[in-house]
């Protein structure tokens, strides 16, 4: 399918609020960075829509087959959307003339100061390990808990991975990993902080004692937002956006990045995978992945797998705004980006690419207008 790359420019701060509860005196509204990925769809999409000269009020009810190309393939419509797709949204960095993408770090992945004389902090990795037999358990028979083997330290989480760390994570060579591919998010955005006051809507007029702060987000110098966007040959190659909150402008324009790691080989080889989520992703069974039985063991087109362990952190929520509808989209609990799954008795059939099909099998029985917003995406890694 075919796969193009935007780079985004915003010509201000954002507004990318959480989505926490907000609206009362005196509350925060706390950003989210990165960005959902419907922040960015949602963007992508309206700019198409008015760059194509449609209605937006009759766009609202319509199907598809009501329209020419490319809605009629590739947009779609809010309550059937078509080939568009968000396959990743991220950050990329431009590092001597050429834009490289960082990554949050994976969840199995721990930055810390072994010692409090550090000068530097330490990267260690969670390894899955037999739960102890003198131990009991709710596990399933022969799943794992991944275990971290480490000095007592607190976790940093200010770091993210540069693309060539990012690389040698997937490729499973993590003990070579080293402070010099992480990335400060402090070099990569910066907080600033806008007081407002509530408008009273029927005067029109100042509410008292209605004050409230929320956070902007300013990308630093040589920082850009990245969209892959698949399924979507003929979206518009630059334009401006209106992005975030308050609908703050932004340029875009085509970017060219480095591929990630096809690990296929190896993994079919050794049996054995890591499959990370690169976005949040909606389950319908808690943190458990589509299809994955009792005994951890999952189907897919054209093979089929067994988990073994999973490295989750609490869930996170998510809605937004319908335009549509013009009413709050349903708030649903997500598995957080970031989250690992390791998978092992790993069957193949041959000509079946690994990455397509688990791909496939998380955008299973999930909203099509969350699949289309870019939710539910992952990334394969080596575990050996």
């Amino acid at each position: 399918m075919s796969m193009q790359t935007r780079l985004i420019q915003p010509l201000d701060v954002l507004m990318l609020r959480g989505n926490k509860s907000f609206g009362d005196s005196g509350e925060h509204g706390a950003a989210s960075m990165p960005p959902n990925p419907s922040v960015l769809a949602g963007a992508l999409r309206s700019f198409w829509l008015a760059d194509l000269g449609c209605d937006f009020n009759a766009f609202k009810a319509a199907t598809p087959e009501q329209y020419p190309e490319p809605i009629r393939s590739q947009l779609g419509t809010p309550t059937a959307p078509r080939g568009f797709r968000l396959a990743h949204t991220g950050l990329a960095c431009c590092v001597e003339g050429q834009w490289q993408r960082v990554f949050p770090l994976p969840t199995d992945l721990v930055v810390q100061k072994d010692t409090k004389d550090a000068k530097e902090p330490a990267i260690h990795a969670l390894k899955p390990q037999p739960m102890p037999a003198e131990l009991m358990s709710q596990l399933a028979e022969g799943q794992y808990v991944p275990m971290l083997r480490a000095p007592a330290g607190k976790p940093e989480s200010k770091y993210w991975l540069n693309e060539q760390g990012y690389h040698l994570y997937l490729n499973h060579q993590i003990e070579q990993i080293t402070f010099d591919h992480l990335v400060d998010v402090a070099t990569l955005w910066k907080k600033e902080y806008r007081l407002g006051i509530a408008l009273d809507s029927k005067l029109r007029t100042a509410s008292d004692g209605q004050l409230y702060t929320t956070e902007a987000i300013a990308l630093c110098e040589g920082v850009q937002l990245v969209a892959d966007i698949q399924g979507a040959p003929d979206f518009p190659t630059n334009g401006n956006l209106r992005l975030g909150g308050d609908g703050r402008g932004a340029g875009f324009e085509t970017g060219t990045l480095k591929p990630l790691p096809n690990v296929q080989a190896k993994a079919i080889t050794s049996g054995k995978l890591k499959l990370v989520l690169t976005s949040p992703a909606v389950f319908a069974n808690g943190w458990k992945l589509p299809s994955q039985a009792d005994d951890g063991r999952i189907q897919f087109a054209g093979g089929s797998a067994r988990v073994v362990t999973a490295s989750v952190p609490r869930h996170h929520v998510i809605s937004g705004w319908n335009l549509a509808e013009w009413k709050p989209k349903p708030a649903e609990r997500v598995v957080p980006m970031g989250s690992v799954y390791w998978l092992d008795e790993l069957q193949v059939e041959a000509g079946t690419s690994l990455q397509d099909a688990l791909q496939a099998l998380l955008l299973q029985d999930t909203d099509p207008q969350r699949c289309a917003e870019g939710y539910n995406a992952c990334h394969l890694a080596l575990w050996v």
